[in-house]
């Protein structure tokens, strides 16, 4: 439905995500899913985690599906049942962190810490507003200085680790445990002779569960289009009517991009940086699409961008009269312009 629009395909299942849903809920205890199978399956070192249990993980599913089911009802028109799972959504969160949630971490009773634990709830935006600086600090601690920009997650925390740090306004710190070398990670892997994503995070090469050819821990590709190279779909305009470009310009990167073939054509973005040129970020946007491109302002105290030669920014202020593009505003770090279909080169310097 996000990439296509299509409502159909919702409504024809939704009878079946709607039982699914009820009987998760039959299988939970004051909102609490004790049912559970792999949970955050091959951590470092580990098969079945020994930091996160099973029941933790089954409840944070729990929850993002029935949130999910709520937002699907809306769509489809049934909205006395976007209502009653709005508000179950609403009880597992509470429920949840009553149960897990501490001064400045989310823990099981017996305690430690976990990644995958921490990371799901910032992500889904269930840490009281009041907790949520200290639960992310406490994420970036233990990965930063616990784990030297390493992870230590497993197939459901790493599906959910990168998105929590960029959401979070840390795609730095995503970007530095995603170029790691060593182990654990993908450059471990690549060092150690793999071409294709490994099962496990340790180069096993007996007889047991050791697959060199898996796909569980790549969910880290999306990671680079939506976050690296910035393209997004905007929930509110799915089937990409409405295209997100939001580049995160990190660390030592000197070049991304990206290109995702669509119902509505082709979607592109790619941006370089060079000494003599703080940024170039070239977009183009399908026909009958419009976009959203969120321009980084590389630190530059009074940023002038271009788009193909001609001024749209300067002296914080939205230049009319280039074509295509419509409006622009200040967004954070980011200078957002609205353009319409076609392709645009904007590139950025100091005033």
């Amino acid at each position: 439905y996000l990439y296509y629009g299509d409502r159909r395909i919702l409504e024809e299942n939704y009878e079946l995500m709607r039982n699914w849903v009820e009987f998760l809920t039959s299988e939970a205890e004051n909102h609490i899913l004790n049912f559970s199978k792999y949970g955050d399956w091959c951590p470092p070192g580990q098969i079945t985690s020994l930091n996160t249990p099973g029941e933790l993980v089954s409840t944070l599913c729990y929850y993002e599906d029935v949130l999910l089911l709520s937002r699907i009802a809306r769509i489809i028109g049934r909205f006395e049942d976007a209502e009653k799972y709005a508000k179950l959504a609403e009880d597992i969160k509470n429920a949840f962190n009553e149960r897990y949630l501490k001064t400045d971490h989310y823990a099981p009773p017996g305690g430690g810490y976990s990644q995958t634990a921490n990371c799901i709830p910032l992500y889904l935006d269930m840490v009281p507003q009041d907790k949520r600086e200290a639960v992310l600090k406490k994420l970036l601690d233990d990965l930063v200085i616990a784990h030297d920009c390493h992870l230590n997650t497993g197939i459901v925390g790493t599906r959910y680790l990168f998105d929590a740090l960029t959401k979070s306004g840390y795609a730095n710190i995503a970007y530095r445990v995603a170029s790691q070398t060593t182990y654990p990670s993908w450059g471990y892997m690549i060092r150690e002779g793999a071409t294709t994503v490994w099962e496990r995070w340790e180069y096993l090469a007996s007889s047991g569960m050791n697959s060199h050819n898996h796909i569980m821990f790549g969910s880290v590709d999306s990671w680079f289009y939506r976050a690296l190279a910035g393209i997004n779909a905007d929930f509110s305009q799915p089937g990409f009517e409405k295209v997100i470009i939001k580049p995160h310009i990190v660390e030592d990167l000197t070049y991304a991009g990206a290109s995702l073939n669509t119902i509505r054509g082709l979607i592109v973005s790619r941006w370089w940086r060079r000494s003599d040129a703080p940024l170039t970020l070239e977009v183009v946007i399908p026909v009958n699409s419009k976009g959203e491109v969120y321009v980084p302002t590389m630190g530059l105290k009074n940023p002038v961008v271009e788009e193909s030669g001609r001024i749209v920014w300067r002296d914080r202020c939205f230049i009319e009269g280039v074509p295509g593009v419509e409006s622009g505003r200040i967004e954070d770090n980011y200078i957002v312009f609205n353009v319409g279909s076609g392709s645009y080169t904007f590139s950025v310097r100091e005033g």
